[in-house]
């Protein structure tokens, strides 16, 4: 076997389908052969790049209409093969259409950001079709440590919604799991700059002064991560570099703030000022740590100092001191600093109209 194609037919039998080239290596539009790997088309975009990992070739029936599909059609070598097989309902799976095909989802693809202007954008750097350059850092709120990341307000326009990057650990298909967070804790943090004459100091959260819980959060899967750590200068025997390795499904947030939990920046210097931004998954109470567990993705250095892992925060005011609340304060921590790369957290925070 040495090429497989994955099709959707219509109800008028038009086909729309993508094909992959199989080899001993993987490489753009060649799957490897023997190793079982996750692909997913995204049915709003057409051509190769709809394809993770991207496709050889698409092929298109102009007559093709995606609003009436009802089957799924596979190929090797050319020959479709097992039959038209019917759509699932979404989060159903097929367990297997044929030898290569298996474990099939649909899954919906909801538009989740709306276009609001935006008060502050560090997306996770794109290095190929749908693939995201950085790895996931867990982030729970039932135990330490928690991310955060810093961020310039600019204005006094308010923080209306919120929308970040992640996954859940080595979690590699493009649903979500069954085990998801019921919600997200997120929470807005005064700066304390690094000490100009302490070199090893570095800036970190100071104290919690803004937080909210998100129960009506939406996210839909955007590609995968690539981790630079996996792999990074090390050789196969041949002596070949070998590359970042492909990892886990990477899947949008977003969460649209009621009008009463809007976030007003304090005036700072000159209108500007700093804030730290951390976000923590929140799984049930009895619930045991889920086997694939949240974590927020990381980027290349983007704005002022890296993200920064809390490890433990002051007593606040009711005397409890995990997890935090308002009026909590920095204790401890440490920067995200691996093999050189200095790590941020992807995330957007826009402003109203």
């Amino acid at each position: 076997m040495n090429v497989v194609s994955f099709g959707m037919q219509d109800i008028s039998g038009n086909i729309r389908a993508w094909y992959w080239n199989v080899a001993a290596a993987a490489g753009p539009g060649t799957l490897q052969c023997g190793v079982p790997t996750p692909v997913s088309v995204n049915g709003a975009l057409t051509g190769v790049v709809a394809a993770t990992p991207t496709a050889a070739s698409y092929m298109n029936n102009p007559g093709f209409d995606i609003t009436q599909v009802v089957n799924f059609i596979v190929d090797e070598n050319f020959s479709w093969v097992g039959g038209p097989t019917p759509v699932p309902p979404p989060g159903q799976a097929i367990p297997r259409m044929w030898n290569y095909w298996y474990d099939v989802i649909v899954t919906p693809n909801p538009q989740v950001k709306p276009k609001d202007p935006v008060k502050w954008s560090q997306p996770p750097v794109q290095c190929g079709p749908r693939i995201f350059l950085g790895w996931d850092e867990r982030s729970l709120q039932c135990k330490p440590p928690l991310l955060a990341d810093d961020w310039l307000c600019i204005d006094k326009r308010p923080v209306t919604d919120i929308h970040w990057w992640g996954s859940f650990l080595k979690w590699a298909k493009p649903d979500k799991p069954l085990q998801i967070p019921v919600a997200f804790h997120i929470a807005i943090w005064t700066d304390v700059p690094k000490d100009p004459n302490d070199y090893k100091s570095f800036s970190h959260p100071g104290r919690l002064i803004w937080e909210h819980t998100c129960t009506a959060y939406q996210m839909q899967f955007v590609g995968y991560d690539k981790d630079p750590r996996k792999n990074l200068g090390t050789t196969d025997p041949t002596g070949a570099v070998l590359q970042p390795a492909v990892l886990d499904s990477c899947f949008q947030f977003y969460c649209k703030l009621p009008q009463s939990e809007w976030f007003y920046q304090e005036p700072g210097p000159c209108g500007r000022n700093i804030y730290w931004l951390s976000i923590t998954a929140i799984y049930p109470p009895t619930a045991a740590e889920p086997p694939y567990p949240w974590g927020w993705k990381t980027r290349p250095h983007f704005f002022n100092d890296d993200a920064v892992r809390i490890a433990n925060i002051q007593p606040d005011p009711t005397g409890i001191n995990w997890p935090r609340q308002i009026g909590s304060q920095w204790a401890s921590g440490d920067r995200l600093l691996e093999i050189g790369l200095a790590a941020r957290c992807g995330l957007s925070e826009a402003e109203p109209r």
